[in-house]
């Protein structure tokens, strides 16, 4: 058992995460396809929700940005940001980004 307050275990956890699978999409969950399930219902929903028009969506807690970025490519008229409190998870976030829109 750690003595580190819950918050900074938290935060340990998912930086141990984004060093173990890097971009791996298992990074943020084991089963990868409960993953593609989301994906697919999350971008139902705001198609729902969004309509056709142009909007922007926060994404809280967007871990290595591979959810973010497949619900983005199903909806280019809306403006994504992500935002994790992992600081790994974010720059792996980038540099997913960075591979799709070279």
């Amino acid at each position: 058992m750690t003595s580190l307050p819950l918050k900074e275990q938290i935060k340990a956890y998912w930086e141990e995460r984004a060093e173990l699978y890097l971009a791996d999409p298992a990074s943020t969950t084991n089963d990868v396809y409960l993953r593609e399930l989301d994906i697919l219902t999350i971008v139902q929903v705001l198609k729902t929700l969004l309509g056709a028009g142009p909007k922007k969506v926060l994404d809280v807690g967007c871990g290595e940005g591979y959810s973010t970025l497949k619900v983005a490519q199903e909806l280019p008229h809306v403006s994504f940001t992500g935002i994790d409190y992992s600081p790994n998870m974010i720059r792996l976030a980038r540099e997913r980004l960075a591979t799709i829109t070279q």
